[in-house]
């Protein structure tokens, strides 16, 4: 990892006895021998009192840049985590060295926060681990009153960022808290933040003059690769049948989680699944037998992963394009963190897209989706204005007209309550609804009914047959029992005709706090659907991109790097592999014109097409849509007509991928739709001032057989040395513990085994070598080509 780049140095230092301390620390209670690349400059930044923000891949070791600190300072370190998981990871492992560590979520009692917070309040604690919600409790915030903060540590820190890929409006609220904390020094720390996530995250914060480290995204170990997913199925097939694991596949949605689960059984895998629907128990018996190593494989969405700790992942498998780059390169580094190589694939096909943007739809509905749902609320509010509705039953009163989804309900219900229009309730509350009928069908013995019919004498004024709503968990309190139990004498009690017991509600009640809908920021949610359309392009140029995707990913996040990393699917590629990019900037202006002459005129204006429209007109389908816009009309109808409009449709996602087209939104409500322009590049490319496109050469449709560009053939490979080299390459998989393909593939060794390189230079040349593979395996490889030449050779007689 290279040494971190540093924004704005420290301007004062820490004492020097500080970070020695520190350095004792990371080496007798963790047993690590020295800091990490970056790591001590972090420390000392922190141990200074310095306001610091760290950008560190997966694996780079963020943890101890915040631990290191808390355990040579005085007071505790408040440390802000998102999952209980992560907290319990940590406390435990700490616990383990030694070090003074807890954690204060949900899965404690009243009596076993108290616990907590009294060894807190003694100085016992070093580190305190807290979800931003606790900053909720008045008992937490009055606990914390007098306690010396040390510093707060927020982890996870891209979630306080509304640009960020995993926005919690939790981590909002925390500046407030800190300032009432007296002010400690912040550490906020994340593995992948854009440019601009982290100039939003220091401000969001409220960071003052903070030190910044990025140490860097490259993870040189990791082969990165897309594969195509028009049969999803198969392709997992194939993947599996060369990677055993351990490995993680993640899927879009639960569905999909089940479904693949289903098939790796059916095919002999050992494997799991984890998904938010299942119960928490079956979760986490997943999580461990995987952790635990007792199962190689677990199918997942990306409910799973964050603050996992498992250092031999050997790969990480996408069956489903996520909707951002940051994501997947998140998920995508938890392979390989041991440092030895392992493979990060995705499975990209054409619908993959129209998933994420089904889930952004959703997660920002639209201003009349929203004023549709604010009537059905309005009408169904009882008298004390709750609504005891579910998102389905909201989603059916709206009628026909609402182009949405219960998840959009749920989108808009949050925007709403964040509007103060309305309160969501929580489900514990919701009232069961009891009438007493006869008393004296309890029989005497029926202890625990008997208990429950104590409580409903007390509520109801005596005497009275009357009837009460009470919340089943209140009831069960005051009657001293647990909810299961009074839940069975409840169905007892109304069998036995002794009281009519209506169920509450099971969904998630409100209260409207409202009679008429408040100001909603409508411009601010477009902005951010469409910010989030944006990160959705940028995710799918990296799976289209003809370039080195390890460059493509740096560049996303603000670095630059080698062109050709020799370590990627596109790197590794020869001249004649499938789907390898040619020069086609020919073809790309017969793209380019199809879209251009895709444009009608009405009363309005102009009205553009999206994808699938443009390549249906180009490859000359002859659809109702397009006879009724007179597409067919247009002089670039059928122009690609040998290329069916799948070919022509991917074809055009590659220059959206290279900025040569754009999405752009037309129309409003729920008639927006996405269409493409032509960017300025773009017109460069039409109108003959700029060349050079390259486009990946589809297959023909039968009959057909576009021309391609090809590179001149390599010399023939030396069959002799080729054996030799699939040889080595076998060793050192075997010595590395991977396949041998991500040694080297075989065309590449072909290719060594034509040209013979004898020095690095000339190895570097060969297509799917890159620095990272000439450091590892270049020696032994170029040993092998001295040694095969050197070889006496028979002599043919005359």
């Amino acid at each position: 990892m290279p040494e971190p780049h540093v924004t704005q140095p420290p301007a004062t230092r820490p004492p020097a006895a500080a970070v020695d301390a520190a350095r004792r620390v990371l080496t007798e209670r963790f047993g690590h021998p020295a800091f990490r690349a970056g790591q001590e400059a972090i420390v000392a930044a922190a141990l200074a009192g310095r306001d610091v923000l760290v950008i560190m891949p997966t694996g780079g070791g963020k943890s101890l840049c915040y631990q290191l600190p808390a355990c040579v300072s005085d007071g505790v370190t408040l440390v802000i985590s998102p999952l209980i998981a992560l907290m319990k990871d940590q406390v435990d492992a700490l616990t383990a060295t030694g070090i003074a560590a807890a954690a204060i979520n949900s899965t404690l009692n009243f009596d076993q926060v108290r616990a907590v917070m009294g060894r807190v309040r003694a100085g016992q604690i070093k580190l305190l681990y807290v979800a931003p919600e606790r900053f909720n409790s008045r008992y937490f915030m009055e606990s914390m009153a007098g306690v010396p903060v040390a510093r707060v540590a927020v982890d996870e820190a891209h979630c306080i960022s509304q640009w960020g890929h995993d926005f919690r409006p939790a981590y909002l609220r925390l500046v407030p808290v800190i300032e009432q904390l007296g002010r400690p020094p912040v550490i906020a720390l994340t593995a992948t933040a854009t440019p601009t996530v982290q100039d939003d995250i220091a401000s969001q914060l409220g960071l003052v003059e903070a030190a910044r480290f990025v140490t860097g995204f490259d993870r040189d170990n990791l082969h990165l690769a897309v594969r195509p997913g028009g049969r999803k199925k198969d392709a997992l097939t194939a993947f599996m049948a060369h990677n055993p694991g351990p490995g993680i596949v993640y899927c879009a949605t639960r569905r999909k989680v089940e479904e693949a689960t289903a098939q790796l059984r059916a095919e002999g895998f050992q494997v799991v699944a984890y998904h938010a629907g299942l119960p928490d128990d079956e979760r986490e018996t997943s999580q461990d037998a995987f952790i635990g190593g007792r199962v190689p494989l677990i199918v997942a969405t990306n409910a799973f992963g964050m603050g996992v700790d498992k250092a031999n992942v050997r790969f990480v498998l996408h069956y489903d394009m996520p909707g951002t780059l940051e994501a997947y390169y998140q998920e995508a580094g938890r392979a390989g963190r041991d440092g030895k190589p392992a493979e990060c694939t995705l499975l990209y096909g054409a619908g993959d897209r129209f998933t994420q943007e089904f889930f952004i739809n959703a997660s920002y509905p639209t201003e009349a989706f929203v004023r549709a749902l604010w009537a059905v609320l309005a009408q169904s509010a009882a008298d004390d204005d709750v609504v005891e509705v579910s998102h389905k039953e909201m989603l059916g009163r709206m009628g026909g007209g609402a182009d949405g989804s219960e998840m959009a309900v749920s989108s808009a219900l949050k925007l709403l309550e964040e509007s103060g229009a309305l309160v969501r309730l929580n489900p514990r509350t919701n009232p069961s609804t009891i009438r007493m009928v006869d008393r004296s069908q309890v029989g005497a013995r029926a202890q625990v009914q008997q208990r429950i019919l104590a409580v409903l004498d007390f509520l109801l004024p005596p005497g009275e047959n009357g009837t009460i709503q009470v919340p089943l968990g209140q009831l069960a309190d005051d009657a001293g029992l647990d909810h299961d139990a009074a839940l069975r004498a409840m169905h007892a009690m109304h069998e036995a005709g002794a009281i009519h017991y209506t169920a509450p509600f099971r969904g998630r009640g409100l209260r409207l706090l409202a009679r008429e809908l408040p100001a909603v920021d409508f411009s601010a949610l477009d902005a951010k659907r469409r910010f989030a359309l944006s990160a959705l392009d940028a995710m799918e140029a990296y799976c289209r991109t003809p370039a080195c995707r390890r460059a493509a990913i740096l560049a996303h996040f603000g670095e630059t790097g080698a062109d050709h990393c020799g370590g990627c699917d596109r790197c590794q590629a020869g001249a004649h592999s499938p789907g390898k990019p040619v020069e086609a900037t020919e073809l790309a202006r017969k793209l380019l014109s199809g879209v251009a002459r895709c444009r009608v005129r009405t009363g309005e204006g102009f009205i553009s097409f999206g994808v699938q429209t443009v390549a249906g007109h180009l490859s000359g389908a002859n659809t109702e849509q397009i006879r009724r816009n007179r597409l067919d009309q247009a002089s670039t109808y059928g122009l690609l007509k040998h290329l069916t409009q799948k070919q022509v449709a991917d074809l055009l996602g590659e220059l959206l991928a290279q900025g040569l087209l754009a999405r752009e939104d037309m129309g409003s409500g729920q008639g927006r739709r996405p269409v493409l322009v032509i960017t300025e590049r773009g017109l460069a490319v039409l109108k003959g001032e700029r060349g050079g496109v390259l486009l990946s050469p589809p297959e023909a449709a039968p009959g057909a057989s576009p021309r391609v560009t090809e590179a001149p053939e390599a010399p023939e490979a030396d069959a002799g040395l080729l054996a030799g080299l699939k040889a080595l390459r076998t060793r050192l998989a075997r010595r590395d513990e991977v396949p041998p393909y991500m040694v080297f593939s075989d065309r590449t060794l072909a290719e060594m085994a034509g040209h013979k390189p004898a020095t690095d230079e000339a190895l570097l040349a060969v297509s799917g070598v890159g620095p990272s593979k000439l450091e590892r395996y270049g020696a032994d490889f170029l040993a092998a080509i001295r040694d095969h030449a050197s070889e006496p050779r028979m002599e043919h007689s005359a």
